[in-house]
């Protein structure tokens, strides 16, 4: 079943739990499976047990959200035996923080140091970034900075190394996938929900990243951006095909 996912996500590598591994894995998800919210849009019940997850990522090669892919890589990386958990994070809307289980992201303890771990945000780190609050860090295209914020950490990201902007508040307490099921359930169905707003997929390329937003492709490269519209039903599914290999 693992062996079937590593494949998935393009990883040949070692299977040991250091930090070489933890950083090929995740660069490796990173890059080959989309973060992406259709069956929201399309009105599919988004289902949080492995079995399910496991044949939408792998089978039908599709993306998912924060609670459907972090919680299917906690299982490779617990399985491979890193000392992983799953916390919650609580991300911004503008300067509004948004409740407990907003988000579902990982913390692994591994050389007497923990480490962030988020393969399904959208736009953030290619690879994990140290919880610390005495260095900023980058993965090679963004910039990281983490600060205490009472027991909390708050992990802030830039584009230049200058301009800070929150992506979201986080603790290190260890969470089980039950906690989240209310908040996904939430963002499924709720008309104020930004996932049932706005049809969103993204993933990072070699020198920039595309997205979809709603009725626009949107294509970073080396610091150029360009727009396409995406005109109906038929033209989405190809750019899904074509350019994040979805094949609804």
């Amino acid at each position: 079943m693992w062996a079937e996912l590593l494949q998935r996500i393009g990883y040949q590598g070692a299977l040991n739990p250091d930090k070489e591994t933890l950083f090929a894995l995740h660069e490796c998800h990173v890059r080959s499976v989309p973060f992406e919210n259709l069956d929201v849009q399309h009105q599919v019940e988004i289902k949080l047990d492995i079995p399910h997850l496991f044949h939408k990522v792998v089978t039908q090669k599709r993306g998912g959200f924060c609670y459907e892919l972090n919680h299917l890589f906690y299982h490779l990386l617990k399985e491979i035996g890193f000392k992983v958990s799953m916390v919650s994070g609580r991300t911004y809307d503008d300067d509004e923080l948004g409740p407990e289980f907003d988000h579902l992201a990982l913390v692994i303890a591994l050389d007497e140091k923990l480490w962030l771990v988020d393969v399904a945000f959208g736009d953030l780190f290619i690879t994990p970034v140290e919880i610390t609050n005495e260095k900023g860090q980058t993965d090679g295209r963004n910039y990281f900075r983490l600060e205490k914020v009472g027991h909390d950490w708050l992990l802030w990201m830039s584009s230049d190394g200058g301009q800070f902007e929150k992506k979201y508040q986080f603790s290190t307490i260890p969470r089980t996938i039950d906690e989240f099921q209310d908040q996904c359930q939430w963002k499924q169905d709720s008309p104020d929900s930004y996932f049932v707003k706005n049809t969103v997929v993204t993933r990072p390329t070699p020198s920039g990243r595309k997205s979809i937003f709603n009725e626009k492709l949107i294509m970073k490269e080396n610091g150029d951006r360009k727009d396409r519209m995406i005109a109906s039903p038929s033209q989405l599914k190809e750019t899904l095909k074509n350019d994040f290999d979805i094949q609804l």
